[in-house]
């Protein structure tokens, strides 16, 4: 208590001498942060002007004379709004000060631990595919998966780059490659539950039942309430 105590009045103290605070944004499942993605100073309840964030996911506002009543806010579409107080602020701005949560994420469902393992070159390929993969048609496949490929170089148990290269692979009708590429994502991280869903039925569509049962019984072992077979029924 007494360190968060000392902490806060260093941040405090910053702002009251006006310099300028850089604030560290990241996405709690890993991805680079969208383009859309807009920043606010909030104090007293009015709202400031809009920041700009640059590519490392980064904000630099000057800083207001009084930082105890205000709040900073970051908005980006398909996330939750998330708020901070100026005063809670990490002095390092290596360290996130906020994190963006996607909406409708279940835990394990969009990020793997590996994503928070992975060296520096690997993770800047990764993000360097994913946004490649927003501009909507402006990249080729093989464009992206050069770059994912690279990922996986720099790091082989990359589990969320594998599971990116899965779904691409399945996007062209590269099944085999697609199942491959999915079962090295389960084989970096088994708790990272986005690659089971789509193995299984790659693999049903291969005639691999057996194998496809493998992957549904590692799925279970993360939802044990899931059925056998993993086959949940529609609702009538």
């Amino acid at each position: 208590m007494l360190l968060r105590a000392l902490l806060a009045l260093m941040a405090v103290a910053a702002l009251a001498r006006a310099e300028p605070l850089r604030v560290n944004l990241v996405t709690d499942d890993g991805l680079p942060l969208p383009d859309a993605t807009v920043v606010q100073v909030l104090c007293g309840g009015r709202d400031g002007q809009p920041l700009q964030v640059d590519s490392t996911g980064t904000a630099v506002l000057d800083a207001p004379n009084d930082g105890g009543d205000c709040e900073l806010q970051a908005s980006a579409p398909g996330y939750d709004s998330a708020r901070a107080r100026l005063s809670d602020l990490p002095l390092d701005p290596l360290i996130p000060g906020i994190s963006l949560r996607r909406l409708g994420k279940n835990e394990g469902e969009t990020i793997s631990v590996t994503h928070l393992t992975a060296p520096a070159q690997a993770v800047e390929s990764f993000h360097a595919a994913v946004h490649l993969m927003q501009q909507q048609g402006d990249a080729s496949v093989q464009d992206i998966l050069s770059l994912l490929t690279a990922a996986t170089d720099a790091y082989p148990g990359y589990a969320n780059a594998w599971f990116e290269i899965g779904r691409l692979r399945l996007a062209v009708g590269d099944v085999a490659e697609a199942a491959e590429a999915l079962g090295r994502a389960i084989e970096a991280d088994p708790w990272f539950v986005s690659p089971y869903e789509p193995l299984m039925l790659v693999l049903r569509a291969l005639g691999r039942p057996s194998d496809a049962a493998d992957a549904c019984n590692g799925l279970r072992r993360i939802n044990p309430a899931l059925p056998q077979g993993c086959r949940v029924e529609a609702s009538r």
